[in-house]
């Protein structure tokens, strides 16, 4: 069992406040890995990228690459959701941001419904070519953009 932990209450300074305070960063993550510990969860499932709308991004980086190392400790996993890289949300979650976060995280989870989210329209998942090119995107190396 590995439950989703949504920081939907956090703003952008609270982000700043706790990643840029030591002993607050440590308090928040020592905090997240003991409850997922005690309730006997196989680990974590982060969804916090989206809501800062790709602001901040090394804070964010901090913050994930400090819980997942707190729950790889305690032998637990760490997975994040992300949005898509294409159209409607480029930039928000990038390949620069994979490679920085992929020795962190078992595995991310990408918003496949949010391919509706142009229209205004609520739909299902996105159509299986769309997946494959936000897949193949966060994928390319360096070298391959010559």
């Amino acid at each position: 069992i590995v439950p989703r932990l949504i920081l939907e209450r956090w703003s952008l300074s609270l982000l700043k406040q706790v990643v840029s305070s030591e002993s607050e960063l440590l308090h928040v993550v020592q905090t997240v890995v003991d409850f997922f510990s005690e309730e006997g969860f196989h680990g974590v499932v982060l969804e916090m990228w989206r809501q800062f709308g790709g602001r901040e991004k090394p804070l964010l980086h901090k913050l994930i690459q400090r819980v997942s190392e707190g729950m790889s400790e305690r032998g637990m996993s760490t997975l994040l959701v992300i949005p898509p890289g294409v159209k409607p949300m480029p930039e928000i979650f990038d390949k620069f941001d994979f490679q920085i976060l992929q020795p962190y995280i078992e595995k991310f989870v990408m918003m496949t419904y949010d391919h509706h989210q142009a229209t205004g329209k609520a739909g299902p998942v996105g159509p299986m070519d769309w997946g494959l090119r936000n897949i193949l995107l966060l994928m390319e190396h360096e070298d391959n953009d010559k």
